[in-house]
Order: structure tokens, then sequence, then C-alpha cells
């Protein structure tokens, strides 16, 4: 009875999680009640609840690394970061977000000037952020799925290579496509590759900001795009003079001035 009342509890408590905590403290928490739950299921249960709580410690540092809260410069923070994040996959290795957090400290370490083994620490990068998206491929995908498009981006705009940005701009697509949104992503793409209509598709399901203004509009303006940042983006180029693509700049000009 002892391992059931608390079991189920836990289960209840940990889907309230993903409505009533904030973003920054929700994958602390999460890690912490699975955790539990994993320590319940299993025979030495009473043993086991002190890795819970130094993960909780351990993650609680890690966000307060990953915030710069911490005094240090980037790199050194970075390297913190690796080291927690060890630690934290030791412990319990199934934890997803810890490899995202991983991922984005190689990728610190990799964009600054005086690294000179760039090249490997953005492979471990995008290696630490798939085993995130394997660990769990559902939760958080928007993030972790932007995570490598960022990644893969900045190695676009690294290389001249033709069949590098080609085979870049496909492993784009190949973790975008796993999610629900990030719809001006997938466009950018799908304009650099060319495929005008399939930019448009995407960029028909953003919401753009109005020109005629209101207090409802303005407070609400920020979760939309602006359509001259459409209409400037280098990455929309390949199909400025498709006349598909004119007629949306145009007819979603027209809708903005209703």
């Amino acid at each position: 009875d002892f391992i059931k009342r608390p079991y189920k509890e836990l289960e209840l408590y940990l889907e309230e999680i993903n409505f009533e905590t904030s973003k920054k403290s929700q994958h602390r928490y999460i890690s912490k009640i699975k955790k539990y739950i994993e320590i319940l299921e299993s025979p030495t249960a009473l043993s086991q609840f002190k890795h819970a709580d130094e993960i909780d410690v351990l993650l609680a540092y890690l966000e307060d690394l990953q915030s710069k809260k911490t005094l240090g410069n980037i790199e050194e923070n970075s390297y913190k970061i690796i080291e927690i994040c060890e630690k934290i996959s030791q412990i319990t290795p199934n934890h997803d977000a810890t490899y995202w957090y991983w991922g984005d400290a190689l990728f610190e370490i990799a964009k600054l000037d005086k690294t000179k083994d760039k090249k490997e620490l953005l492979e471990q990068s995008e290696n630490k952020y798939q085993i995130s998206i394997e660990k769990d491929p559902v939760e958080d995908i928007n993030i972790k799925a932007r995570k490598l498009y960022m990644l893969y981006r900045y190695q676009y705009d690294s290389t001249p290579d033709k069949a590098i940005k080609l085979n870049l701009l496909n492993k784009k697509l190949n973790y975008l496509n796993k999610c629900s949104e990030l719809y001006l992503e997938k466009a950018k793409v799908y304009s650099l590759l060319d495929q005008p209509e399939l930019a448009l598709d995407q960029l028909q399901k953003i919401n753009y900001k109005s020109k005629k203004s209101s207090l409802f509009g303005d407070i609400f303006s920020f979760f939309k795009y602006s359509l001259q940042d459409i209409i400037n983006d280098v990455d929309f180029l390949p199909i400025k003079d498709h006349p598909a693509f004119k007629e949306f700049i145009k007819q979603k000009q027209a809708e903005s001035m209703i």
C-alpha cells in the first residue's frame, strides 16, 4: 500500500506539472517526479530516494548556469554545464532535457572565435540534441527540433560547399517535420530548397501582425510575426520573384490594413 498510494499520487502530480509550473522549473520537477516513480517501482525504493534529491540540486544549479546568474564568462559556464550534465546523465540517463542543455553548452563553445576544434564540438552538440529527442520524441519536441535547426543553420552559414548546404537543409527538415509548429523555420528551408509552393503552405499557417492597432492587439502582438520581416528575410530571396509568393505578400498586406 505504501508503494501504490504515492505512486498514483505522483502520476497525478506529474500530469498537473505541465499546466501549473513555469517552463523554467518544469524539467526539474518532471525529472524528480519521474525518478520518484521509478524508485517506487523498484525493490529497493527507500534506499534510492536520495538520488531524486541529488538530481533536484544538480538541475537547479544547471538552470542557474543556463540563465547566466552564476558569475563567469560563456566558456566557463559552458564547461560547468557540461560537467553537471555528465553527472546527471550518470544518475538518471533518461532525463531528456539534460542532453539538450549539454548540446547547448557544446554549441556555445563551438561558436567562440578562439575555438579550434569547432567541427568536433558541433558534431558532439548534434549528438546530444539527437539523444534528447531519442530519450523522449514527444516532450518539448518543438524546442528540441529548433535547437537542431539553429545548429544546422550555423553550419549552413559557415560553409560555401553547395552539397554540404543541401545536406544540412534536408537534415533541418528531418527534425522540423517532427513538429506541429515551427512554420517559419520550415518555410525558410523550403525556400532555400527552391520549393515555393511548400514554403507558402507553411507561411499561410503563421499569424501576422496587423497595422491596425488596438489595445488587445498590442498586448498579444509579440506572439505574431511581422510581414515586413518575411519580405526582408534573405532566406526568402530564392522565391521572392515567384508569382505565388508575390501574390501571397500582396494578399497579406491587404489583410493587415482591414
